[in-house]
Order: structure tokens, then C-alpha cells, then sequence
């Protein structure tokens, strides 16, 4: 959805005349019988006009708001009558404006009915009645809709195409019409578009193309302008039912800026429209600005508080930036959503000295959910990684991830400024957990390359992995500056506490960047929580010598044993530091589990 903004239109009647009279069918007998002469008057297709050699827009006066426009001599206007065209020439513009059209007419018959088509050389061969005329020579008209240069000169020189039905009159070798011929009617519409932006004081946009859309149809467009311009004026075909949302589309430099319609929107042939359009940058979606649920596109950039309960998400598949995001869901079981749902694939840009925060609405749903599993959530700085985040539940749920006994998929952290706080029984940045009595709240892969990330985990949870009763699969940490924090229960980097039934996570690699672990009561820094009734487990735990530092502190009480490798009662594979096990101070190895008494174990040894 884009944001949709009113827009006036100020509709005065071309004075080209707007349609009228019913076509009837014509008659496709056609008699036979030599050439004879035909004239007849035409009225002006407005008054006051003395030259057609080009359209003039009035300005001034209570005309103000209309095209002069007026015949010339040598206009040739097609006669189609009796399956066939003839051709009438303007050979006098009278004083009223009106003109006078001779020519010969071939095979004429008194009451047949004809057809004024202007120009003449639009009208390819007749092979039949109105519905036999082919208006293919020199007519390529959708060509000419879509190749226009924004003024009013194009249009009069490529798309100025009128029409009218009548009836011929004969006597003896002369022919006329048997009615008056009070309008020519413009089959197109002209629509003067004066673009700006949606800034708090609008400035006008320099455009170098525009594009009118019916749905996905472009209707009508310029080509690329060598001057660009915030004023353009192009025609708009008539015929075709704008159903769908009408969009104007603007190439500003390298930026696409947009205003959609949702409605749609009925032109008049022979209407010359004019519109002040206030456009948005094409994907800036200003969230103050929505009135219902958003699901947000590849390349949109978010912004604003979001005022109402709506339910944003994010497209499979697409990127988007977040520029300064508000997001304060309401707990109430009316909005089951996260703040940010992705709905597969998602990216999200913190964009450059930004501050974004997304808290989730109905308790067991997270901040920002990551989609289902098998999918990648990755999240990125901008260019320099100044862009902020603070993600959170409001309840049971995970700051970053999954919500409770919701299972979600990969989760990859770049790079940004990262708080995430998860809800009870669930980690800040991982799994959602579950009450034991289902399976649910799982996590697939978390991977953290850089970024200063400060992860807290829920009573029973981990900072990083896996909450309540729930399973995390690997956790990898090769850069970035990371402050994690256990509830109690719960590793600080590792698996949640097996409350009711087996809790664990997969391997932990730690390869680079500056890591501070501080377990939950009862479990380790970086490993397995505590094990209550079930088992918590974690796989082999490696931390290799491209690693800054590594701090891993057991809980304030005595109640976890390791500060890494296993929670009480737990269990975890082998644990790796460097090329070798490794011991210092009062840790000790003993089973693959690193053991300490009372200080925490910090990697490298000082």
C-alpha cells in the first residue's frame, strides 16, 4: 500500500466541446454512382479561436482554465460513409470560428449515415461500418501516448483526434450534412500536472519522466526529458476504465517519487484538467499516516510513530529500511502481531543516526518476528552502522525472533546498535519457548558478524538462543561488541532452561569480536541452561584466537557451575578454546566442561 494523499483537480470544459450525440450504425450498402461535390459548415471547436497552429491555454479573464482551440485551413477531415472514406478539406475559417469543409464524396446516399473523423490520415482502410474502420495510418496513438514530451504543442501536433456522427444530405449532385455539425468531439483528455513534494513546506519536483498508471497499465508517459521540469501536461485516453488504483509516477535524478489514487479516477474526453500533485518518494511510508495494516515492499523505508493497531510486516523476499520507526504495540488480545512480522525472507536497513523502536502488541508475540523456518532474517547497519534498534515484547515473547510457542527461522545480525529484551521464558534475541505441553517457540540459526549488540533473555531464557523448554539451533559470533545477559535459568549465549521437558541449542562458535556472557542463576555463561525437570543441552562450544575477548561469568550465586559448558544439571558437548582445552586461575577441565569457582574465565589470558 502507499500512503494516499488528496489531491484537487480542477476539471474546466476544453472548449474542444465534450462528446455528445449516440453513434448510430451506418450504413453499409453503399450505392453506386459517379463523385459529387460535398460542403458543409463545422463549428468551431471553440469560440474565440482564430489558429490551430497551436493549442493556447487561457490564463485570465473568466475563460481561465481552458485551451484555445481552433480549425485551420488545409485541416483535412475524413467523411466515412457507405464503407467508405472520402476526404473534406477546411477551405475557409469563418469569422465565428466555424469552418467551412469541401470535397468529393463518392457514392453518397441521402440519409446515409457518415462519420467525421479528424485527422484524415488516421483512418486507415474501411472494410465495413463504424466497427470496419481501421485506424491505423499514421495513428499509432498508444505509441504517441506513451512517447509525449509534456507539452501542450505534442499534443496538438500528435494527439489531437476528433469525432463526430451525422447524416448526409443529397440532392442531385451535391451533398451536405442533413445536421448541423455543432462539435467535433476530442476522443483525449489533457491533464497539466504541477509536481511537489511532500515536505512540511512542499517545494516543487524537477522531473525528467512522468508515468500515469491505471493498475499496472501505463496509460500515458513522457519520454525521458532532456530538461527537466515540474510542470507537464499530457494527454489521457479516455476509453479505458481506471478500475484499479491510478498512480503518477516521477523520475526525480535518481529517485522515483509517487501519489496513488486507491479509488481510480474518470477522465472525460474533451476535459483539460489541472492539478497541483503532492508526491512522496517512492517506498517512504510514513507510518503516522496509515489507516489500517501495512505489509511493507522491497526498497520502502519506514518512518514515524505508527498511530493506530496496525499490523506491519514485511514481504518475503524484500528489503527495508527503517528511518526512525516508532512502533508501541498495544497488549490486548484484538491485535495478535508482532511490531514487525516478516512473512519470509525479510532484510532490515537501521538507516545511519536513526533511532528505530518496535515493541510487539498481543503478549505472545515479539517485537520484530522473524519468519517461519527456513527463513533469514537479517538485520544491517547503514553505511556506517550508526543506526539504532530496541526491540521487545510485550509479554512472552522474544525481543528479536520468535513468539511463544511460535517456532521462527534464521536470525543474522550485520551490524547497527541492537537492544533486545525478551518477554518471560524468552531469549532477547532467539526462541520464543513454550509451557512444555506443546512443542513450539524454536529457533533456527543465529548469526552475529558485527554490530554492538546487548541481549537480555526472560526469566528461564537465554540473551542469545533458546527460551523455556525450547530448542536453538547454532550460534555464530565472528565479530561486533556483544553484552548478553541470561534470566535466571537461562546461558547468556546457549540454551533456555528445560522447565517441563529438554531445552537445548546447537554448536557455539565464537571467532571474533568482543564478547561479555553473563548466565542466569543455576546456568552457564556461554552453554546450557538450568535443568529443571527436563534436560538442557547445548552441542561443542569453539572459540578460536581471532577472538578480542571473551568474558564468561557464571551466575551471582554458586548455583551455576560453569561459566562455560554446562547449567546445572545440564549437559553440553566439547568445549574448545584456541588450538588446545585451556584452563586458568582456578578453572579446571573436566569432561569437555570448563569449571570455576568463583572468578569468570576471560579469553585471551592477560
Amino acid at each position: 500500500m502507499k500512503i494516499n494523499r488528496l489531491f484537487t483537480i480542477a476539471a474546466a470544459a476544453l472548449m474542444m466541446v465534450a462528446c455528445s450525440s449516440e453513434e448510430t450504425a451506418l450504413n453499409n450498402n453503399p450505392a453506386a454512382g459517379s463523385q459529387m461535390q460535398f460542403t458543409a459548415t463545422i463549428a468551431a471547436p471553440n469560440s474565440g479561436a482564430t489558429t490551430r497552429t497551436e493549442y493556447t491555454e487561457v490564463t485570465t479573464g473568466e475563460a481561465a482554465g481552458t485551451i484555445n482551440v481552433a480549425w485551420k485551413v488545409g485541416d483535412e477531415i475524413a467523411l466515412i460513409h457507405n464503407g467508405v472514406k472520402d476526404v473534406a478539406t477546411v477551405e475557409k475559417v469563418n469569422d465565428d470560428g466555424s469552418a467551412t469543409i469541401t470535397g468529393n464524396i463518392t457514392g453518397a446516399t441521402n440519409e446515409a449515415d457518415v462519420r467525421l473523423v479528424y485527422p484524415a490520415a488516421r483512418v486507415g482502410e474501411v472494410t465495413g461500418g463504424l466497427d470496419g474502420t481501421e485506424y491505423s495510418s499514421d495513428s499509432d496513438i498508444e505509441g504517441k501516448l506513451l512517447t509525449q514530451d509534456g507539452t501542450l504543442k505534442y499534443i496538438q501536433n500528435n494527439l489531437d483526434f476528433r469525432s463526430d456522427m451525422n447524416q448526409l444530405s443529397v440532392e442531385g449532385d451535391k451533398a451536405t450534412l442533413a445536421y448541423p455539425a455543432e462539435d467535433m468531439d476530442a476522443e483525449l483528455a489533457i491533464w497539466k500536472l504541477t509536481l511537489q513534494d511532500d515536505a512540511e513546506t512542499p517545494a516543487a519536483l524537477s522531473t525528467t519522466q512522468v508515468k500515469i498508471k491505471g493498475g499496472e497499465s501505463v496509460l500515458a508517459s513522457t519520454t525521458t526529458l532532456a530538461t527537466a521540469t515540474s510542470v507537464v501536461t499530457l494527454a489521457i485516453p479516455t476509453d479505458v476504465a481506471i478500475d484499479g488504483a491510478l498512480t503518477i509516477e516521477a523520475t526525480v535524478g535518481s529517485d522515483t517519487y509517487a501519489y496513488t489514487k486507491a479509488e481510480g479516477a474518470t477522465f472525460n474526453p474533451g476535459t483539460y484538467y489541472q492539478s497541483t500533485v503532492t508526491m512522496e518518494k517512492a517506498g517512504d511510508v510514513d507510518l503516522s499516516k496509515l489507516t489500517a495494516d501495512y505489509e511493507a515492499q522491497d526498497g520502502d523505508v519506514l518512518t514515524g510513530t505508527l498511530a493506530g493497531n496496525y499490523k506491519i510486516s514485511i514481504a518475503d523476499g524484500a528489503t527495508v529500511t527503517l528511518d526512525g520507526v516508532t512502533i508501541n504495540g498495544y497488549n490486548s488480545s484484538d491485535y495478535k502481531w508482532a511490531g514487525i512480522t516478516c512473512e519470509g525472507d525479510a532484510t532490515i536497513i537501521l538507516k545511519d543516526e536513526t533511532t528505530n523502536t518496535v515493541k510487539g502488541f498481543y503478549s505472545g508475540y515479539p517485537g520484530i518476528q522473524a519468519g517461519p523456518t527456513g527463513t533469514m532474517l537479517v538485520i544491517k547497519g547503514g553505511s556506517v552502522g550508526t543506526g539504532s534498534l530496541t526491540a521487545s515484547a510485550n509479554g512472552w515473547a522474544a525481543g528479536i525472533g520468535g513468539g511463544y510457542q511460535m517456532t521462527c527461522g534464521n536470525i543474522e545480525i550485520q551490524g547497527g546498535v541492537i537492544t533486545a529484551t525478551g518477554g518471560t521464558s524468552t531469549a532477547g534475541i532467539g526462541g520464543g519457548g513454550n509451557d512444555g505441553s506443546v512443542s513450539g517457540g524454536n529457533c533456527g540459526d543465529i548469526t552475529i558478524s558485527g554490530g554492538t549488540v546487548n541481549a537480555t533473555g526472560g526469566f528461564k531464557a537465554a540473551g542469545i538462543g533458546g527460551g523455556v523448554n525450547a530448542t536453538c539451533s547454532n550460534i555464530t559470533i565472528s565479530g561486533g561488541s556483544i553484552t548478553v545477559k541470561g534470566g535466571v535459568g537461562g546461558a547468556a549465549i546457549g540454551s533456555g532452561c528445560a522447565q517441563d521437558i529438554a531445552a537445548s541449542c546447537g554448536d557455539i562458535t565464537i571467532s571474533g569480536g568482543t564478547i561479555e556472557a553473563t548466565a542466569g542463576d543455576a546456568s552457564a555463561g556461554i552453554g546450557s541452561g538450568f535443568s529443571q525437570t527436563g534436560v538442557a543441552t547445548c552441542g561443542n562450544i569453539t572459540i578460536t584466537s581471532g577472538v578480542t575477548s571473551v568474558t564468561a561469568k557464571k551466575s551471582v550465586s554458586d548455583l551455576g557451575p560453569n561459566s562455560i559448558g554446562a547449567g546445572r544439571y545440564g549437559t553440553c558437548g566439547t568445549v574448545t578454546i584456541g588450538d588446545t582445552k585451556y584452563w586458568e586461575n582456578n578453572a579446571y577441565v573436566n569432561d569437555g566442561n570448563i569449571y570455576l569457582t568463583t572468578s569468570p574465565i576471560i579469553y585471551p589470558a592477560s
